[in-house]
């Protein structure tokens, strides 16, 4: 079974960021994140809001116990998640239906009522949002 702190490092690994996006992102400190990875301590009261942010089940994360999956409970209980739910149910259908098709599967097709060329549209707009994001974690200008 392995400790909390390789649970820890392994979530964290799993999402791809760094110790110092984590506390950036947390408020908790990058010396308090590395001594929770090398098991200094056996748990934390960070357990909760470090699940939230590596989307793994607090359960797991705490006590390697359960699924590593975050459970429907779990995520409905992150207030960013409420809040996205609400903004997706007072939006029209076609922007519902646009993030739906935005959620979906790499291998599903698109809906039969979309244009190839607009699935065209969204899958370009979507890999120009990654070369940007990607530009941006380098700390290259994207404002171009």
């Amino acid at each position: 079974m392995s400790t909390f702190g390789a649970r820890l490092r392994e979530a964290r690994k799993n999402i791809g960021l760094s110790q110092k996006e984590v506390a950036g992102r947390t408020g908790i400190g990058q010396s308090l994140l590395s001594e929770l990875e090398n098991d200094h301590y056996q748990t934390s009261g960070y357990v909760f809001q470090l699940a939230a942010v590596y989307k793994v089940s607090a359960r797991w994360l705490a006590e390697g116990k359960g699924p590593r999956e975050i459970s429907a409970v779990e995520l409905l209980d992150d207030p960013s998640m409420e809040r996205l739910l609400k903004r997706h149910n007072q939006a029209d259908a076609a922007t519902q239906a646009l993030v739906l098709h935005l959620l979906r599967e790499a291998n599903q097709s698109r809906p039969e009522w979309m244009t190839e060329g607009a699935a065209s549209a969204i899958e370009n707009a979507r890999q120009l949002i990654k070369e940007q994001m990607r530009a941006a974690q380098l700390g290259l200008d994207v404002k171009k």
